[in-house]
């Protein structure tokens, strides 16, 4: 028998049990849902953001097939050999600011009118302003609530958004599209798993006094 997943065991623990429909997992980028206006609230504060353990990812590939790769793959697709192992789709990375980015739109596309997307955003507590957060917005988004737990030279800040807008958007295409804002600046969040790693050391840090 299968392990009960966590989400049921907390469900059950809380007595809300009776209100979880299922489980799926899935890439946003890839989801199943095929129209918008589904959801009161999407809440995404028991999923990480930062990817610091594996490194976020998204469906597809780091460089396109040569054509050579393109063929033998497709013949592989029409047929098949019965000793073939389960495909295991490829992934690439997911960069954080783009990953923030598209869930605003995600969730803009998925909420009913006042609808609200709450989760978790890393951010270098050094490096942060208020517009880092703006830079996530779309037309008929809106921040709410933003607070802060500290962590010393990080921290994650749970953020509310809220849809303003009765109008209804096609889902988002995931092919991200620098914004002029983008342009002028970097939020602090951008690359946070290769900051963490570096222990948040600027590189001004790194040269030593003789």
């Amino acid at each position: 028998m299968g392990t009960t997943p966590g989400v049921i065991r907390a469900a059950r623990q809380y007595g809300t049990e009776s209100r979880v429909l299922d489980l799926c997992t899935f890439d946003v980028t890839s989801n199943p849902w095929r129209c918008g206006g589904l959801f009161d609230a999407i809440d995404l504060t028991s999923t990480r953001l930062d990817g610091v353990r594996a490194g976020a990812k998204r469906l597809g590939r780091k460089k396109e097939l040569t054509e050579e790769q393109l063929k033998t793959m497709m013949e592989f697709r029409s047929s098949p050999r019965v000793d073939d192992q389960p495909y295991i789709p490829p992934t690439k990375p997911y960069e954080l600011s783009h990953l923030a980015v598209d869930l605003v739109l995600l969730g803009r596309h998925l909420l009913k009118p006042g609808g609200r997307l709450v989760f978790f955003l890393p951010t270098v507590t050094d490096e942060y302003e208020e517009l880092d957060v703006q830079t996530m917005l779309c037309e008929g988004m809106e921040v709410i609530a933003n607070s802060l737990q500290d962590f010393g030279s990080w921290g994650r800040r749970l953020v509310t958004v809220r849809k303003t807008t009765d109008q209804e958007y096609t889902r988002p295409s995931f092919e991200h599209q620098e914004s002029s804002t983008e342009a002028t600046h970097i939020p602090a969040h951008k690359d946070f798993r290769e900051k963490y790693f570096q222990g948040f050391k600027k590189e001004d840090d790194s040269t030593l006094n003789i």
